[in-house]
């Protein structure tokens, strides 16, 4: 075996709900918010450590944790020397003081911009401005809402960031699924920071992303493990780099060195190893992430946890 030390990988959103249960019961957006009103705020603390314990173990050093209650995935990040911020529904807007979350490591998400108006886009996006918190906002991620949006409002998804001032802050787009040139050229205007999940949106069935679109108009993006339970952030850039060679029907368009870079963390080094076939131009189909025993335990003891926690939920002795 060959030896090697990389960076850390990063986890650009990681939604912990359905990495900590989709291994165990069938989540959709119907049942979850069932799910987590029979929980406690230790129940969801719970789910917070065995997803940071997933993705310590898939190589992640920093990572954005989606949670349903504010404040249960700091304690997670800190117990595992992690990085990384709480990722919070932009619907605590209406029930926080700026004091609940200035100088906390938290993000605000917009899932659907069609679920606003536009006096609500304008309270996000002021709040976001006088607490100086980053936002989330689910971009282009089916043709559905970018049709629902160009109908609702009458300009393009990136027109409408644009002139409610989401562009001119600290701004994170999940999907680009659906998004035209037109717009991914307004977009290098500023400086988004774009979030993919391949694995996560063929799963979902949201459609392919072309990356190399993305080099070309030089938006800066990073990888997520978005809902799956299954988190591999290596595989997350190998399926981009597929996906992206089938659509554009030729290979070698993205090199491994390029997404590698992407998806490195700026926290903590990585010992992977290779078979003595290595090449450098083939990293990704190489690489294998070695794996602390004690982080095996760790995540073992917590399926126990989640295995009586979802008997208790449904009634079961």
């Amino acid at each position: 075996m060959i030896m090697k030390t990389i960076k850390s990988l990063k986890n650009g959103y990681c939604d912990v709900v359905y990495s900590a249960l989709g291994a165990f019961v069938n989540i959709d957006k119907e049942n979850e918010q069932e799910i987590i009103k029979k929980m406690s705020r230790e129940d969801v603390q719970l789910l917070c450590e065995y997803a940071v314990v997933k993705n310590k173990m898939a190589g992640v050093g920093e990572v954005n944790l989606k949670v349903p209650y504010i404040k249960t995935g700091i304690m997670a990040l800190d117990k595992y020397g992690m990085r990384g911020n709480e990722v919070l529904s932009a619907d605590y807007v209406n029930g926080l003081a700026a004091k609940d979350i200035v100088g906390g490591r938290f993000m605000l998400e917009v899932e659907d911009l069609n679920a606003y108006n536009p006096a609500s886009l304008t309270d996000v996006c002021d709040f976001c401005a006088t607490t100086d918190t980053p936002i989330v906002v689910h971009f282009g991620r089916t043709l559905e809402s970018v049709g629902g949006s160009v109908n609702k409002f009458g300009v393009s998804p990136a027109t409408l960031l644009e002139e409610y001032g989401f562009l001119d802050r600290e701004c994170y787009l999940y999907g680009m699924n659906y998004i035209d040139k037109d717009d991914q050229i307004l977009l290098a205007n500023y400086n988004p920071t774009l979030i993919l999940s391949p694995k996560s949106d063929a799963e979902e069935g949201k459609g392919e992303i072309n990356v190399y679109n993305l080099l070309y108009n030089r938006l800066k993006f990073c990888f997520s493990s978005g809902k799956c339970y299954n988190i591999d952030m290596l595989g997350e850039a190998k399926f981009a780099k597929l996906s992206t060679n089938n659509l554009m029907k030729k290979a070698g368009l993205l090199e491994d060195a390029t997404l590698l870079e992407v998806l490195s963390s700026n926290q903590g080094d990585l010992i992977v190893e290779f078979d003595e076939n290595f090449k450098e131009t083939a990293f990704l189909d190489m690489v294998k992430i070695r794996v602390d025993d004690s982080l095996l335990q760790q995540k073992r003891m917590l399926e126990e946890k989640i295995i009586k926690l979802l008997q208790k939920l449904k009634g079961e002795n």
